[in-house]
């Protein structure tokens, strides 16, 4: 059985980047473990490939949620990446802090040291940022954060009338004030996508102390007693065990980190009882508080000529090839949602924006042949900060049964209004002048659908997930915390969560960017307790406990390590 000082479960933002830091010094061993394959793909390293990953059948969990009540009883897609990056290697790219607001929130539930004064120092550390205020970018991090390198003509109009409906222009929404609109700040170098396995990979893959080891699918977390002992690894045919000296550090996200708990014993005692799985600990907030952002389209369709589906007519799509080929600009460059705004749904410009609106010159349209790109174009708008509550929990302890996930979408009246209301923001912005030379008609909700009755029934026909899933495993006091404010499960030892799911609400935008900064503060409170523990009298080393049934697989596998 190999041992190394920390194993980390899931090699996406949270466990690439804690990869990096803990195996930088040189004095600790790190065994990083991801399910899926090696970010080998070009549809991840060319940005206009994203639309092809949500739903690769080797590069994504291709999860849904179970049918919402709310939703006409639709099942909700909720792609995350499988493969080195996770979903930073399969989303849009799309750097967006959220506001100092939600984590003095956090502070205030209890969680000490996750204000925004405390934070923003792990935000500037990863962060490689050529605009903005030294006081808030960071210079010089792994990641690069990039303006957005194609303008097309109907995203400047689309700017406009939002300033014209009352959204003033901010070019740093991730700066000193959030409110307002412009384009998107990108994970992106010279027009490529920058993952996170991209960032903390590519140079620490070759320290000797880090053995990276993609397509093994942890089975279960091996405890003595309540002692975090090691994991049971699916690679290569076979099952492998592996121990750690030092700590365990879950990564796997708000929708796997879950489920991998329970399946382990470690949950609510029923759900545990019901799957036949001997309880190790008993933790009723496993897998609760599970929030996401849901969203809402209105579309149009256009005469301009100036679309997606317009730009990939075969003389244009040349020159967008030779463009990126030559230059790395133009339309492959494109993430999705060139455009980001933050505004308050009660309409003053003022207060604390409550709702994001992003802008895509693209449409798409449901035909007889499936859902086909049309000459439109679409804005998305989702308020910031949901009443919803739902959960994630465990199918069975089969390992590759998918999660059971629900969301309890609209489940408040106050969720309802806001949903109308971010349809009728972005109807203010399409009636503006700016934009209306590029308009034919509304696609969707439809110019017959005014009243709010109606709206409500086209939200409940049409919205989706953004893809923000958090919460699962929330930080904080009370019954249904899981994990404490350095981030250690409560009632074990050598394990912490460090991923989206501990995040006790959700931020006030796209994710990605605060998972990196959980991930770079976690990574801190590892490190201080390892040095701590140097000075300390070494303890005597025990083996995983294993259950009934189960031996211990001998054999050496084969790892993708400088080690070997």
């Amino acid at each position: 059985m190999r041992q190394f000082d920390y194993i980390i479960v899931g090699a996406g933002t949270a466990g690439c980047l804690l990869a990096n830091r803990l195996s930088a010094c040189g004095r600790h061993t790190v065994l990083l473990l991801e399910a899926g394959p090696e970010d080998k793909s070009p549809l991840i390293k060319v940005p206009i490939g994203f639309g092809a990953l949500f739903d690769h059948q080797q590069l994504s969990w291709c999860l849904h949620s179970e049918p919402e009540p709310e939703l006409n009883n639709r099942t909700i897609a909720q792609p995350r990446g499988k493969v080195l990056g996770g979903s930073s290697a399969i989303n849009g790219m799309m750097y967006v802090r959220g506001q100092a607001e939600d984590y003095n929130h956090w502070a205030s539930l209890g969680n000490s040291g996750w204000s925004y004064q405390d934070i923003l120092p792990y935000f500037l550390r990863s962060e490689d940022s050529g605009d903005g205020d030294d006081c808030w970018h960071g210079r010089g991090g792994e990641l690069p954060v990039s303006p957005v390198r194609y303008r097309p003509a109907l995203a400047d109009a689309f700017i406009a009338a939002a300033q014209q409906a009352g959204i003033p222009r901010n070019p740093d929404i991730n700066g000193a004030d959030q409110r307002g609109i412009d384009y998107t700040a990108l994970y992106q170098k010279n027009g490529s996508r920058f993952s996170a396995a991209r960032a903390f990979l590519a140079t620490a893959k070759s320290r000797r102390n880090l053995t990276v080891v993609s397509g093994a699918t942890v089975l279960r977390l091996l405890f003595r007693q309540r002692r975090a002992q090691g994991v049971e690894v699916r690679l290569n045919g076979g099952l492998e065990q592996f121990s750690f000296n030092r700590e365990i550090l879950l990564c796997a996200g708000a929708l796997h980190s879950p489920p991998l708990l329970q399946r382990s014993g470690v949950g609510p005692a029923v759900l545990l009882q019901a799957h036949g799985i001997d309880i190790i600990h008993e933790l009723a907030g496993v897998g609760k508080n599970l929030q996401e952002h849901l969203g809402i389209e209105v579309r149009h369709t256009t005469r301009a000529g100036l679309t997606l589906r317009d730009e990939f007519r075969p003389r244009r799509l040349i020159v967008h090839l030779l463009n990126y080929l030559f230059r790395r600009r133009g339309l492959l460059t494109f993430n999705g949602a060139l455009v980001s705004g933050f505004t308050h749904l009660g309409g003053d410009v003022s207060a604390r924006p409550d709702c994001q609106m992003v802008f895509s010159p693209a449409a798409t349209d449901a035909g007889a042949d499936g859902i086909n790109i049309i000459s439109g174009i679409t804005s998305m708008a989702y308020p910031l900060r949901p009443d919803a509550r739902g959960s994630v929990e465990l199918r069975s302890a089969a390992p590759d049964d998918t999660p059971v996930i629900r969301h309890n979408f609209l489940h408040s009246e106050l969720d309802k209004r806001n949903m109308i209301a971010a349809v009728r923001l972005q109807r203010s912005v399409f009636a503006q002048a700016a934009i209306a030379p590029y308009l034919d008609s509304e696609l969707s909700p439809g110019a017959q659908r005014h009243s709010d009755a109606d709206i409500l029934a086209y939200i409940r026909e049409a919205a989706l997930g953004c893809y923000h899933p958090v919460g699962s495993c929330r930080m904080g006091q009370g019954p249904d915390a899981v994990v404490d404010e350095q981030l250690r499960v409560y009632g074990l030892h050598g394990i912490r969560v460090i991923d989206g799911s501990v995040m006790p609400t959700l931020v006030s935008g796209n994710t990605n960017a605060a998972i990196t900064m959980i991930a770079e503060k976690g990574a801190d409170m590892v490190l201080t307790a390892a040095a701590k523990e140097s000075q300390a009298p070494l303890r005597v080393r025990v083996e995983p406990q294993v259950s009934a049934g189960v031996s211990p697989i001998k054999r050496r596998t084969k790892l993708t390590s400088s080690e070997e």
